[in-house]
């Protein structure tokens, strides 16, 4: 562009020595045109480049934003997973306990009906000892008195006895033959 402009103004230009100082003028005012232009497009450009900065930088401020969001979010979710983990183990840990203590209560109570049991067995001894004694008590009992009654017998039924023999021999005729 600016080559277009100084041929424009080379061709309008008269061939005098003011002409010449015309032409210098024109010269002049197209060379301040386009430093005034290059000036300008330097400015536009700074402009641009101070734009294409400050997108960037907003850019960059969005992604920092960004992944400080996404660390948060992160965070966030390690924290509740931490928690969960937490509250699972706790929840297992509880479980385990009560099973624990469900079990030591079982053989407690395995241990009572135990117990128990041998107090049964050793009152069921005790009543079979009991009735045992009862019986042998009985038996001692009527031993004597069978022995008593014999013995009685024996003192009353002397004579009956003796009698009673004579009366089978004499009647079987044993008795005098």
């Amino acid at each position: 562009m600016r080559t277009k402009i100084i041929l424009a103004l080379l061709v309008l230009l008269p061939s005098s020595a003011l002409a010449q100082s015309a032409l210098s003028d024109q010269i002049n005012a197209v060379a301040n045109a386009q430093a005034q232009q290059e000036a300008s497009e330097r400015a536009q450009y700074q402009a641009q480049q101070d734009a294409y900065q400050r997108a960037e930088n907003a850019r960059e401020r969005a992604i920092a934003r960004q992944q400080a969001i996404i660390s948060a979010n992160a965070r966030a979710r390690a924290l509740s997973a931490a928690a969960d983990k937490k509250r699972d183990q706790d929840y297992e840990d509880k479980n385990r306990d009560l099973d624990l203590e469900e079990r030591q209560l079982r053989l407690q109570a395995e241990k009572a009906r135990v117990a128990r049991e041998n107090e049964f067995i050793d009152r069921d001894l005790h009543k079979q000892d009991a009735e045992t004694d009862v019986i042998k008590s009985n038996a001692d009992v009527n031993r004597n008195l069978s022995s008593g009654a014999k013995t009685l017998l024996e003192k009353n039924g002397d004579k009956a006895a003796l009698e009673g023999q004579a009366a089978v021999k004499k009647e079987s005729g044993w008795f005098g033959h």
